[in-house]
């Protein structure tokens, strides 16, 4: 959330699904890592693409594209925090073209350049355990499961903006 001086909001609406299987699988899947190569291979390859061809093409627009061919090429961990909840996070692979990156200077000075850091060259996806996932990447959810079943759940996501 630390994206803007004033925060951020809970964007108006929701979308929800309907996962069939056990309620497990949406937090491990949340905060695995592991599985977004094979599960999101072709949605990467087609970023891979898409930069590749703006790149031949000499789009100036590329340039200001999130991601580019290097999107899984770059530093990343967890935290364990304790009784289920953790954080797994990555490097952004373009930070430059985060709104935030034009006052890094100023938050390494008013916040110290851990944070700053954090604020602008790192996603997080983080685990309130045992239902409640913070994801950063495209867009930053906030997705509440639900269990129904042992063999079906619900999910329910907003969406979050920044102020200001």
């Amino acid at each position: 959330v630390d994206q803007t001086d004033e925060g951020q909001e809970v964007i108006p609406g929701s979308s929800r699904y309907v996962h069939t299987g056990n309620w497990k699988m949406q937090p491990e899947n949340g905060i695995d890592g592991y599985h977004a190569l094979v599960t999101h291979g072709n949605y990467f390859k087609m970023i891979a693409t898409a930069a590749q061809r703006h790149a031949r093409d000499a789009d100036p627009e590329a340039l200001k594209r999130p991601f580019n061919d290097q999107v899984l090429i770059g530093e990343s961990g967890w935290y364990d925090l304790g009784n289920g909840h953790t954080v797994m996070w990555i490097t952004f692979p373009r930070p430059e073209n985060r709104p935030i990156f034009s006052r890094y200077e100023e938050l390494k000075q008013k916040y110290g350049e851990g944070r700053a850091k954090w604020m602008v060259e790192r996603q997080r996806n983080v685990l309130i355990y045992p239902n409640l996932l913070l994801m950063e990447h495209i867009s930053t959810q906030i997705r509440v499961i639900q269990p129904r079943s042992a063999d079906e759940t619900a999910v329910k996501i907003y969406c979050l903006g920044t102020k200001g």
